[in-house]
């Protein structure tokens, strides 16, 4: 009941006086939504999150379901007002709550009981007390869930009471495959004798060739299958007679890679093998082909099923799917309640471990074949690789920007796995072995290097700092005598600046940022660590915090003068820019459509629509972005503004134009260089020293297994 109306969500009906109104399921879940936390001030961006699940829409629609609510309630209430607008906070329902429980049957003497006190008590007060009795039985039915959980064919267990059989030390490494290539993604088998993992021959142009291999334990490969695009997750079903493997390629006619900024327009296949072992054959293969959207992720439910993580295409959120092979059906299963999207699953034993993510932030959930959940954990972050451990205790977690690895347990219970020394070595995807004694990993060279590409008659390529070191993200300071940039040595995140011939190392990074920007005319960053922005002043080598929360954010610009924080804001495919004033704590959106390459120069903000040639300027004295040009290449990366020019690069990774300049007077293209080379991604250019990128080539990589006994190497 809202006040006198009662109100059906599963009918989507009001009603008050023997009148009813029919609502749109929309209008009733923002309702639902608004009563379910009458107590505040529900914002604009906040029913977006959990009414429309990261649908692509505007506050219009808000407003339009909220307009809906007060023609709804005016009509049957009255002119009273129903909900309150609170101006750039959101809105509050005004009328009181009270939830309604379905009636059940009761004994003779409970009913003569129950008929005794009711006319003792206020009809609405009885009312709240069932709900209060309901409440508490649904807290104990979540406390028993949440401390048991109940295996395939077997009985209830404590969580606490399973046995742990697997090893969280390990001081060896061992060689799976030393071929001189490129080798990924082992996937043990659970028989133990065998591994699966994947080849490619080629480079990360796209134009190679991806092929996946079967490994026994005497070391001898059988190719089983071989493609032209590339090969992503590999899972073999609880009995290990079938693999399934995701299959990733361009649409037909599209470039080999996406333009910067562009929406990847993949083509996901998932090809499911059963095999023959003893014959090295394949028996059969069923395809579930053409998926256009995302695979985050895939695993078996059960023999005949599989689980996947997934978005169907553009501006879609991912959903978990589940498809049965025998009878090629497909069907969607519920994804987290709270407005959590799913990122990743492993099922074992029809235990599901899900990971999913709102906002900032992540968690875990255990939920069972019923799809209740036994337990719920918060994650330090989404950007994860998980895999069960084989004895059920929980899982094997591996953040994929820090290289950590730690086991999280049914119990909640952390623990780190303590790994050897990796000797420059960039790890991902492990994987206990069947007997949990070992883990198995891909491996490859954290070697990265940038290149100087100079400008003039004789233009040519040197490389830019030494060492066989991770060097990434370079940035040419205003006059371009010093670069500052990135690089991981000893498994530290480092900053460094290179100025000549010679190398200075500034500052040491608890984990690796995500964007470092080096703003014209000023002696210090900005960047991303974690959820945080902050500022590292390059004279006094101190990095103060700006921003301790920046939720999908990255930042574009500071304006130390009036303290405000430019910032590009990603809700799943769409981009759009900020601005937060530090001071106030308050935020304004500018940009109302998909933004792709963004720059801040002196205060002012040049950018592009995603798929739109031109370029439009935020100027901070105009109250809407203006079209400046409209000869700029769609989807171009912008590496550099100057007073009367924009630099920029058009094309994608790997397949990029020269550098280019813009006339902002003539609104006219010229080539800014010739390069050396095409196949490269560029960082940062300055007009007078040449551009800064990084070569594409696939690093060496190899699988290696993770052993208890420090000897074996």
């Amino acid at each position: 009941m809202l006040g006198d109306l009662l109100v059906s969500p599963q009918h989507n009906k009001l009603s008050s006086q023997g009148r009813s109104l029919t609502l749109q399921p929309k209008v009733m879940a923002v309702l639902c939504y608004l009563a379910q936390h009458r107590d505040r001030v529900v914002s604009n961006e906040e029913l977006l999150d959990h009414v429309w699940k990261g649908r692509v829409v505007t506050h219009a629609s808000v407003q339009k379901s909220i307009n809906a609510l007060r023609n709804a309630f005016a009509e049957l209430a009255g002119d009273k007002e129903c909900i309150a607008h609170f101006s750039k906070r959101g809105y509050q329902l005004l009328l009181p709550v009270t939830p309604l429980e379905p009636e059940e049957p009761v004994s003779q003497q409970d009913s003569s009981s129950s008929s005794s006190s009711s006319n003792k008590t206020n009809p609405r007060v009885r009312t709240g007390l069932v709900g209060a009795g309901a409440v508490l039985l649904l807290g104990l039915v979540a406390a028993v869930l949440f401390f048991t959980f109940r295996q395939q064919n077997g009985p209830e267990q404590s969580i606490s009471d399973i046995e742990r059989h697997h090893v969280t030390a390990f001081k060896g490494i061992m060689g799976v495959t030393n071929e001189t290539g490129h080798e990924r993604g082992a996937e043990p088998h659970p028989d133990g004798r065998r591994i699966a993992y994947v080849k490619d021959i080629g480079n990360v142009t796209g134009r190679s060739q991806s092929q996946i291999m079967i490994r026994d334990e005497r070391g001898r490969d059988w190719l089983l299958a071989s493609v032209d695009g590339s090969w992503a997750d590999l899972a073999w079903s609880p009995s290990g007679r079938n693999l399934v493997a995701t299959e990733i390629r361009r649409a037909e006619g599209l470039p080999w890679a996406p333009a910067y900024f562009e929406k990847p327009n993949y083509l996901y296949t998932f090809h499911i093998f059963t095999l023959d072992f003893r014959g090295e054959r394949l028996i059969e293969k069923n395809l579930l082909s053409q998926w256009q959207g995302v695979v985050e992720s895939v695993t078996w439910w059960d023999e005949n099923t599989i689980e996947f993580i997934a978005s169907q295409g553009p501006n879609s959120v991912n959903e978990r799917y589940r498809y049965v092979v025998a009878d090629q059906t497909l069907s969607l299963h519920p994804s987290p309640s709270d407005g959590f999207v799913p990122l990743k699953s492993a099922v074992r034993n029809k235990i599901s471990a899900l990971v999913s993510q709102r906002r900032g932030s992540a968690q875990l959930e255990f939920i069972d074949a019923r799809d209740q959940v036994l337990a719920r954990w918060p994650l330090p972050t989404s950007g994860v690789d998980i895999s069960w451990i084989p004895d059920g205790s929980g899982i094997l977690l591996s953040e994929t920007d820090n290289q950590k690895l730690y086991n999280v347990y049914l119990t909640g219970e952390v623990e780190p796995v303590v790994l050897p020394p990796n000797a420059g070595l960039s790890i991902s995807r492990p994987r206990y072995s069947n007997d949990g004694e070992t883990i198995l990993l891909s491996a490859a060279q954290e070697r990265a290097e940038f290149y100087l590409d100079k400008t003039g008659a004789l233009a040519s390529e040197s490389k830019v700092a030494s060492g066989n070191y991770a060097n990434d993200s370079p940035l040419f300071s205003s006059d371009g005598n010093d670069i500052v940039f990135l690089s991981r040595r000893n498994g530290n995140y480092q900053l460094w600046r290179w100025h000549g011939q010679s190398e200075e190392q500034l500052f040491s990074f608890t984990k690796r940022p995500s964007k470092i920007l080096w703003p014209a005319d000023q002696d210090f960053l900005i960047y991303r660590q974690g959820k945080a922005i902050w500022q590292y002043h390059l004279g006094s080598r101190t990095p103060v915090q700006l921003l301790e929360k920046a939720e999908r954010a990255e930042p574009l610009g500071y304006d130390s003068v009036n303290r405000s924080i430019w910032l590009v804001k990603q809700l799943n495919d769409v981009r759009n820019i900020w601005r937060h004033d530090l001071e106030k704590g308050a935020e304004r959106q500018l940009t109302f459509g998909s933004v792709g390459s963004a720059f801040e120069y002196r205060g002012n903000i040049y950018f592009q629509y995603t798929g739109q040639p031109g370029l439009w300027l935020l100027s901070e004295t105009e109250q809407n972005p203006r079209r400046i040009s409209v000869n700029l290449p769609e989807n171009s990366k912008l590496l550099r503004i100057s007073q009367d020019a924009v630099f920029f690069v058009s094309g994608g990774p790997c397949r990029e134009s020269p550098p280019q300049k813009l006339d902002l007077k003539t609104d006219t293209v010229v080539d800014a260089m010739q390069r050396t080379r095409t196949q490269v991604i560029s960082h940062d250019f300055h007009p007078q020293k040449g551009v800064l990128h990084s070569h594409c080539t696939l690093p060496e990589s190899n699988i290696l297994k993770l052993t208890a006994q420090a000897n074996e190497k």
